[in-house]
């Protein structure tokens, strides 16, 4: 909910050319930052990490379904995908 109010708000306070960025950053991001990233916040437990998870699962779609491929033979190994 409070990154979608921020990004609603910054949305919103960009059209205005004087203060509107100015006042975001003092009456959104400022206290809804605050709340997020708190110590009891719901970004609480991250890590200051980036740990590769396990690769998501794909399967080949089936022959026919995509128009043909643009890229010149060759590109691309096929055992990648």
């Amino acid at each position: 909910q409070r990154l979608t109010v921020l990004w609603r708000g910054w949305e919103a306070a960009r059209q205005d050319p004087a203060l509107g960025t100015s006042a975001w950053w003092i009456n959104h991001a400022d206290p809804h930052m605050s709340a997020l990233l708190s110590l009891d916040g719901p970004f609480a437990g991250s890590q200051d990490e980036n740990l590769p998870g396990e690769p998501l699962p794909y399967r080949r779609p089936p022959t026919g379904l995509f128009d043909a491929d643009r890229q010149p033979a060759g590109i691309y190994d096929d055992a990648e995908y």
